[in-house]
C-alpha cells in the first residue's frame, strides 16, 4: 500500500499480514478523496476501526489538521504508530487502543467535534448502523461535517436518521461508500 497524493505521495504504508484487517483498496481510497478533495485541508478527523491507518494517513498527507485513530487491536495500533512516525505525521495524530463504544464515550465527555468521521468496521457484522446511531447520539460531528462509512453491499443502511441523512452513495464492487451529513445542511 502507498499514499496516493499530497505531502507523502508515493510513500509506502506498512500493512498487517493476514486477514485480521481489510485495508481499503487504493482505488476506493482514491475515490473517497476525489469526492472530499475540498473538504480535507485543515480539518479535524476521527478514524474508527483504523486498521493500518491508510485512510487517516491519506488525509494527513492531503493537509488534514489532526486525526484521532481508534482501533481495538494492538497490532493495528502499533502499525499506525509506526506508519505515522515513518511518514512524519506523528505530531498531528493520536492513536488509541480501545473498543469503539468506550472510545466514543470518552470523546463525548471531552466534547471533541470533528469535521470528518471515517467508519470502516468489519464487513457484515451489523456494526455500521449501530455506529452511525452512536455518532449521531453523542453529537461529535460539526454542523458542516461528513461521516464516511465503508460497508459491504449486503449491508443496507437507512437514508435518514434523527439528525443525519445520506448525502452520497457510491458502489465499488462489493464495497459501498455512504456519506452522511447533518440534516440542517440539506437543501
Amino acid at each position: 500500500m502507498r499514499i496516493i497524493a499530497g505531502y507523502a505521495k508515493g510513500r509506502q504504508i506498512k500493512s498487517i499480514p493476514g486477514l485480521s484487517t481489510r485495508p481499503l483498496l487504493e482505488k476506493v481510497r482514491g475515490a473517497i478523496f476525489n469526492i472530499l478533495r475540498n473538504e480535507i485541508m485543515e480539518k479535524e478527523i476521527l478514524d474508527l476501526y483504523s486498521g493500518t491507518g491508510s485512510i487517516g494517513l491519506e488525509a494527513l498527507s492531503r493537509g488534514a489538521k489532526s486525526i484521532i485513530f481508534i482501533d481495538n487491536n494492538l497490532v493495528c495500533v502499533q502499525t499506525i504508530q509506526e506508519n505515522l512516525k515513518n511518514l512524519g505525521f506523528a505530531d498531528y495524530a493520536t492513536v488509541y487502543k480501545n473498543d469503539i463504544e468506550k472510545a466514543l464515550a470518552i470523546i463525548a465527555r471531552k466534547e471533541f467535534k470533528f469535521d470528518i468521521i471515517f467508519i470502516d468496521p468489519p464487513y457484515l457484522k451489523n456494526l455500521c448502523e449501530m455506529n452511525l446511531k452512536l455518532v449521531e447520539k453523542i453529537n461529535i460531528l460539526r454542523n458542516s461535517g461528513i461521516i464516511v462509512i465503508h460497508h459491504h453491499k449486503k449491508e443496507i443502511l437507512p437514508e435518514k436518521f434523527k439528525n443525519i441523512y445520506l448525502s452520497d452513495k457510491r458502489k465499488y464492487g462489493d464495497a459501498i461508500i455512504s456519506m452522511y451529513s447533518i440534516k440542517s445542511s440539506s437543501p
